[in-house]
């Protein structure tokens, strides 16, 4: 038996193209650790050797999930792998309590196919606007606060 959601240490795992880091993930991270106190898995945390089964424990320890989509990510392997353990969790749960949100952080038109009904925010120039971060946040603690049970937001 999983461990409930809001047992779980990390409320966001954070995923996304490593050649996206510096881009945009690395500063998501920072803001949404600092600023909203958000407890965040995010992969430059973990350690090369055994990265697979650190992933697939951070899934485990999971409350939600954001995916930072960009021409990179479509092509990235993880990520994949990681939108497929985390659908994959988020069907053990109740409708609308693991949720998952994308931000799109650059201007490829072609959709994501992976993330087909999920919310997924813009972040142009890979700049999140501030109603689009209230945004983020309401798609993931639907204004009940981090320690709240959670719903998949549909876009």
């Amino acid at each position: 038996m999983s461990t409930p959601l809001q047992k779980r240490p990390y409320q966001v795992f954070l995923s996304h193209s490593s050649a996206d880091k510096e881009v945009f993930p690395d500063g998501l991270r920072d803001w949404l650790s600092s600023a909203c106190g958000v407890s965040v898995y995010y992969d430059r945390d973990a350690e090369l050797t055994g990265i697979a089964r650190q992933v697939a424990k951070a899934v485990d320890d999971s409350q939600g999930a954001i995916f930072v989509l960009s021409r990179n990510s479509k092509r990235s392997p993880w990520v994949k792998t990681e939108f497929d353990a985390l659908s994959e969790e988020g069907m053990q749960h109740e409708e609308g309590e693991f949720r998952i949100v994308g931000i799109q952080i650059d201007d490829d038109d072609e959709p994501f196919s992976l993330l087909k009904g999920v919310k997924v925010l813009k972040a142009a120039n890979a700049t999140l606007a501030q109603d689009d971060a209230m945004i983020l946040l309401e798609s993931l603690f639907g204004g009940g606060g981090p320690s709240r049970g959670k719903r998949r937001y549909i876009g």
